[in-house]
């Protein structure tokens, strides 16, 4: 699993700088659970947000979903970012613009499929 340096952006063929994401424990968590749990009403804090005057409907903070992983996984920011994406890879989270991979940081994300959804 490779990472841009930065975390600025999501693995692309051009010519960016990246290093590899080595993280024991991530290799322990199973992204289907993280996902369960992230969506569970003990989960991440899913509501309507607004950023420059734009609404963005049922989204959470990069932040402080990396803040719950940390308090309960009882893990470091770093393994917890690692952990969040492969949910991104796998089309489960993305960046209400599409502008950011998921990441550390006051952007808005949002769960991708109706299906999980229903857990909120």
């Amino acid at each position: 699993m490779l990472h841009h340096v930065a975390h600025e952006q999501a693995f692309a063929d051009a010519p960016n700088f990246y290093r590899t994401a080595v993280s024991i424990a991530a290799e322990q968590r199973k992204p289907s659970l993280v996902l369960k749990q992230l969506t569970s009403k003990d989960g991440v804090a899913v509501k309507d947000r607004t950023y420059l005057s734009k609404l963005y409907p049922h989204c959470f903070v990069g932040s402080e979903a990396v803040d719950w992983m940390c308090k309960f996984r009882k893990i470091k920011r770093h393994d917890s970012e690692i952990i969040l994406n492969p949910l991104q890879s796998q089309g489960t989270i993305e960046h209400v613009a599409h502008e950011h991979p998921v990441r550390d940081g006051q952007f808005f994300l949002s769960f991708c499929s109706v299906n999980h959804l229903a857990f909120l």
